[in-house]
């Protein structure tokens, strides 16, 4: 048996038990209401039973009759009104639908008058437009004749079919006048085109002006619209010419010949602007607003010409497509030999890069002119966008006073028919507009320029970090130039990418620039603060300090360890100097960016590309952490580790050596342990009036903090604070973890403890006291006295994370803290 059919058993066996749960409990149910229906029949025939038997019966017997008489009696009386009342509904009906028939009649009626009335009045005018339009054409009023033509076109079709169903003379005199006033507009149209010829070769322009809206009348807005486009095309030749002669010839201005192709479009599209605004009203209120934008795409063609011959002439001068071959040529070398054998080619020197590459200085002309240029023509658009908003918007207000005026259907359905129709003609304006912008030749052209223009923006970000790297001298300050150098050109470059009006060409040059900082500027300051921070021990030191004097007296200079010890500072505070200042670059750029107008997909745009000045800026500080961690190793470790040579003061016993040997007098954790920690009373109040290590200590650690004050920056100093005490706690826990304690011992060391730490929290912050929150654990827990109270504590900080990783560590694992017990029971 498969477990299908087991399963279908199964179900069936649980269905069977349901259904039989369920009858059992129906049956008790209805034995239930067998016996309370038994009950009442019983107690109905117990009251009958006494009805019947006695006088109270008779009596409610009687009562019950007149009761049941009275309810007769007042049934009766609402069938009547019933019956009546419905009679009084029916007459209702029947006069309701003998009204809703008239009135179904009126309207009819009323739409056949009205229908005969326009009719006639269609009539009326077809007539009076006949018969006037020849005269007005031979009296050169062609403007009433247009008027004619244009009732005519207007008139209902009904009207021309007259002659089928009205007696033959109506219906010739209608064909007649049909065919006067289809003769009369073909005549004007050929007259209203030769007078824009004549009138266009006199550059008569308030005869092309009353011409040119005349076509409109007569249904022929194209033929309109391109003999008028005719002739501004002539002026938009005209004005072109007139700029590109005076381009050829050096520009008017001198001083501005870096800036000559410029100026040259942007006196080019102010004419195309002028003349624009001028005719823009003249094309509105005659074709209407939606034939504007027609209108400028026939003239696009004559504008893309002109910008066509200042663009090559501009990259024919300015020699653009030599220089890109050269950019193209060190670029494809450069990222060649970055994928080599890892020898990055832009780390070489900036002089031995020099050969056969670009002057940046031109380069930088070159690139503020391409800019410009772009400019230019993104405000020649927003003027063109601004104008077709205007005209869409009186548009869409005709049509929505159209749509009010118009008697068909309720107001849903007239607000329905507005917004599609709204729809669609926006749909259709931004497929033209698109075409406009995007298609055009000026659009493409400009789009090439941007290309072009990124490009070499990327090759001048290179070459000008390169040069500030070379470059990079001391200044007054803790910062080197090359942080102004490098945060400078970044920002001139994202600000004129900005001024170019492309937000596309803004998100790149960020990203250029932060690839230069992530990469290029980065590795600088990372190479040289991976060379670390000279480290000498004591005997060294000294030898190297009367080195250097030597050196100074003698030749004047300092030695390779003297240079590489400022290098590593200034290295250190570049990257932390850098972190901030980029943060200020960000709020700078966006503050910028807020005052002037974008779109939502434009704003996600600039805000995610200038959030990675954040990422980078985060990469800085921790470069510059990194430095302070590695000065501490280099600087402070060998001095808190090493022991130098000493008196011994096992068999003097003199615990003041640190203070009377020169040599002593430094930061040293390894001499704890050789000081005696198992102490008696005496012991305990000699090192209560003379502190033998932890005042020395801290003198001698201030000594060497301060040293490096004045010349780290103020983040810097504050992350090589901490990192000392993070250093000078592991080291302190590294000899304690050696040394034998007593009672008295502990107490000691809880002195210590808290005179240390009061000086690191005192010279660090409140951010010191957790870096020794171990040392506070160990030397408490030498206080308590015996293993079951530490066990206690134990469970009691269970929670802290420094509590559980001392007591784990060090309570439990005893065997590195020797604890005298001996003590411990007789102090």
């Amino acid at each position: 048996m498969t477990f299908e059919r087991v399963a279908i058993i199964i179900d069936s066996a649980e269905d069977e038990l349901y259904i039989n749960n369920l009858l059992q409990e129906l049956r008790v149910e209805l034995d239930v209401k067998r016996r309370e229906e038994e009950r009442l029949q019983k107690e109905i025939a117990e009251v009958l039973t006494e009805c019947a038997s006695g006088s109270a019966g008779d009596h409610q017997s009687r009562a019950f009759g007149m009761a049941v008489s009275r309810l007769n009696n007042a049934m009766l009386v609402i069938e009547t009104d019933t019956k009546q009342l419905a009679a009084s509904l029916r007459t209702i009906s029947r006069l309701a639908d003998n009204i809703s028939g008239k009135v179904s009649a009126l309207d009819i009626a009323k739409t056949r008058v009205v229908e005969c009335l326009q009719l006639a009045g269609d009539m009326h005018d077809l007539g009076v437009c006949s018969e006037g339009v020849d005269e007005c054409i031979s009296n050169e009023d062609y403007e009433q004749a247009a008027q004619h033509i244009h009732r005519f076109l207007t008139l209902d079709r009904a009207v021309f079919q007259f002659s089928s169903t009205v007696d033959k003379d109506a219906g010739q005199t209608v064909s007649h006048s049909y065919e006067v006033l289809t003769n009369a507009s073909s005549r004007l149209k050929e007259i209203l085109e030769k007078k824009m010829e004549i009138a266009a070769e006199a550059e008569d322009i308030p005869a092309m002006q009353r011409f040119v809206k005349l076509f409109p009348l007569i249904n022929e807005h194209d033929s309109g619209l391109t003999r008028f486009g005719k002739y501004l095309s002539k002026e938009i030749a005209k004005i072109g010419g007139d700029n590109i002669k005076i381009m050829n010839a050096g520009g008017a201005d001198d001083k501005r010949l870096n800036v000559l192709y410029a100026d040259t479009l942007f006196l080019f599209f102010e004419g195309i602007a002028a003349l624009l605004e001028t005719n823009q009203p003249l094309i509105e209120s005659a074709y209407g607003p939606d034939k504007l934008l027609d209108f400028i795409n026939m003239l696009q063609v004559d504008i893309d010409q002109v910008v066509g011959k200042v663009i090559d002439a501009f990259m024919k001068k300015r020699q653009l497509e030599k220089r890109l071959k050269v950019v193209q040529r060190i670029l494809r070398e450069e990222r060649t030999s970055d994928k080599g054998d890892g020898w990055c080619f832009s780390r070489l020197p900036f002089f031995e890069l020099s050969a056969e590459r670009l002057d940046v200085l031109e380069l930088d002309t070159l690139l503020s002119e391409i800019c410009l240029m772009n400019t230019h023509t993104e405000m020649y658009w927003r003027f063109v966008r601004r104008r077709l908003k205007g005209a869409s918007a009186e548009a869409e207000q005709g049509d929505f006073v159209m749509v009010n005026g118009d008697d068909f259907g309720g107001e849903e359905e007239k607000k329905k028919r507005l917004e599609e129709e709204k729809a669609r003609r926006k749909a259709e304006r931004e497929k033209k507009l698109d075409q406009l912008l995007n298609h055009s030749l000026v659009g493409s052209k400009m789009q090439e320029m941007l290309g072009h223009y990124l490009l070499l923006e990327q090759y001048y970000m290179q070459e000008s970090v390169r040069k500030a790297i070379d470059m990079d001298a001391r200044e007054e300050g803790l910062l080197s130039s090359v942080v102004d150098d490098v945060l400078f050109l970044v920002r001139k470059c994202v600000r004129r990418a900005t001024s170019s009006g492309s937000v596309d060409c803004v998100c790149a040059a960020l990203n250029y620039g932060v690839a230069l900082l992530e990469t290029t500027y980065y590795q600088h300051l990372f190479n040289t603060i991976q060379m670390g921070y000279p480290s000498t021990n004591f005997a060294a030191e000294a030898l190297q300090t009367a080195q250097n004097a030597y050196n100074v007296i003698q030749h004047g200079k300092s030695t390779d360890a003297d240079v590489q010890r400022e290098t590593f500072i200034i290295a250190a505070n570049n990257a932390r100097g850098t972190g901030e200042l980029l943060l200020d670059l960000r709020k700078g750029l966006e503050t910028e960016w807020s005052k002037t107008q974008h779109s939502s997909v434009e704003k996600g745009k600039l805000e995610h590309a200038v959030g990675q000045l954040a990422d980078v800026s985060r990469k800085m500080h921790h470069l510059a952490t990194l430095g302070m961690e590695s000065l501490c190793k280099a600087v402070f470790r060998p001095k808190i580790k090493a022991r130098p040579i000493a008196c011994d003061y096992r068999k003097t016993r003199s615990f003041q050596c640190l203070a009377c040997n020169p040599l002593l007098a430094t930061v040293i954790c390894d001499e704890y342990v050789t000081l005696p920690h198992t102490l008696t009373d005496s012991q305990l109040a000699e090192y209560e009036a003379v502190d033998p290590f932890v005042e020395q200590f801290n003198a001698s650690l201030d000594k060497q903090i301060a040293s490096f004050e004045p010349v780290l920056h103020k983040e810097n100093f504050q992350s090589l604070l901490l990192t000392v005490c993070t250093e000078v706690e592991n080291q302190m826990e590294r000899v304690i973890m050696k040394c034998a304690f007593n009672r008295l011992g502990g107490l000691q060391l809880d002195r210590e403890y808290r005179q240390l730490s009061a000086y690191l929290s005192g010279v660090a912050g409140w951010t010191a006291r957790e870096r020794c929150a171990r040392l506070g654990q160990v030397s408490f827990s030498l206080l308590t006295g015996i293993r079951e109270e530490l066990g206690r504590i134990y469970i009691h900080c269970l929670t802290a994370f420094v509590a559980r990783s001392v007591f784990i560590g060090y309570m439990f694992h005893t065997v590195k803290v020797k604890i005298s017990v001996s003590v411990f029971i007789s102090p």
